[in-house]
């Protein structure tokens, strides 16, 4: 099995968390297991000195935006957490979420507000509602003191989205006017969603064949390879086209029918 380690991961800030299925598949099923995810996420927020200002828990991901100083280790607690608990509850063995999880430091005070308007806005954009307060698995109904049962279960810290819209109105005006997108979000302003890099993704291949040469796998096994890249890392098609020496053509195909 290859594992990748990202480097140079920003591990403080204010940071837009996005994390997916594996294999964009369904990670919440139901409402325990949503009910479970938040439970933890706040008492490994508070381990790890984290807050949490905004969170929507789709069906195949999750956002966050967080405040924190040690990211990489409050992820790792929380999505090693769950995936026990899911796993166990569900006689299952099989990897839940996508490796790495993709964040991005926010670096002013609007980069920040759009990415919190767009955590809010995911359930709309998914077709799932038309209006955030009408979907109970995001951090909507926290803001100016609405009513919702899951403040018992954890703190959402909305002072700042508060404080800069003043009133719930106002926050809903901009949800309906502001239609940002993931790459404004992820990828704006100068900044990406952090990936691994190209030598990275290289060195530790060549470790995991263990001295053998790419160019001696099989027909295969280069498939085999090619398909984990695509499903379990992070790795662009133009970097497995890359690290693989294969057709950029023949990654996309393969990777459309996998």
């Amino acid at each position: 099995m290859i594992t990748f380690e990202k480097k140079k991961r920003v591990q403080e800030g204010n940071i837009h968390v996005f994390c997916r299925g594996n294999n964009r598949s369904t990670v919440f099923y139901n409402d325990i297991e949503r009910y479970d995810f938040i439970r933890r996420l706040n008492r490994i927020a508070k381990c790890y000195d984290t807050k949490i200002q905004e969170f929507a828990l789709m069906d195949n991901h999750f956002h966050l935006q967080v405040v924190t100083e040690q990211l990489s280790i409050f992820m790792k607690s929380m999505i090693q957490s769950y995936v026990r608990w899911y796993n166990l509850r569900n006689s299952t063995t099989d990897k839940l979420f996508k490796t790495p999880f993709n964040s991005a430091c926010k670096y002013s005070a609007n980069w920040v507000t759009d990415s919190k308007l767009y955590i809010l806005q995911n359930p709309v954009k998914a077709g799932i509602c038309e209006h955030p307060s009408q979907y109970k698995w995001c951090s909507y109904r926290f803001h100016f003191k609405q009513h919702n049962p899951l403040k018992n279960l954890i703190d959402i810290d909305t002072s700042e989205l508060d404080k800069e819209f003043k009133t719930k109105a106002a926050l809903d005006k901009a949800l309906a006017e502001r239609n940002l997108r993931i790459s404004e979000i992820g990828e704006g302003h100068s900044e990406n969603w952090e990936r691994v890099p190209d030598h990275i993704i290289a060195e530790q291949i060549n470790e995991h064949l263990n001295g053998r040469s790419i160019f001696t796998l099989s027909t295969l096994e280069k498939v085999n390879l090619i398909k984990y890249l695509n499903t379990e890392t992070s790795a662009s098609l133009r970097q497995i086209a890359s690290v693989t020496h294969e057709n950029y053509l023949h990654i996309l195909n393969l990777c459309k029918k996998h």
